[in-house]
């Protein structure tokens, strides 16, 4: 049986600008101009990315769990924006309806 053959890319990402990394949530934002072919550069980029956002998780502490290793993430420092506001407590609701209701 034949195996496919595959042409293994280089584990070392070089980036001009070095990209915003939180390995908390586990993004990477990555502010380098793409300047030619925006497809072939698009592909390259998200594999660039992704690697050098799995070089970042595999320095961070890790320790194994049954048959597995597992990276320690830290905490997160990008807030992340919520889709809807936070509810208010019911007894604010309440008071609310309420006085909606009365007048």
């Amino acid at each position: 049986m034949d195996l496919p053959h595959f042409d293994l890319k280089p584990t070392a990402v070089q980036k001009v600008t070095d990209p915003f990394v939180d390995l908390g949530h586990l993004v990477i934002v990555d502010r380098d101009n793409i300047e030619g072919d925006v497809s072939q550069k698009m592909l390259s980029r998200a594999r660039d990315n992704a690697q050098y956002l799995f070089n970042k998780i595999w320095e961070l502490n890790r320790k194994h769990v049954e048959e597995a290793v597992m990276a320690e993430l830290p905490t997160s420092c990008f807030i992340l924006p919520r889709e809807k506001k936070v509810r208010m407590p019911e007894s604010e609701r309440m008071e609310l309806s309420t006085i909606y209701l009365a007048s």
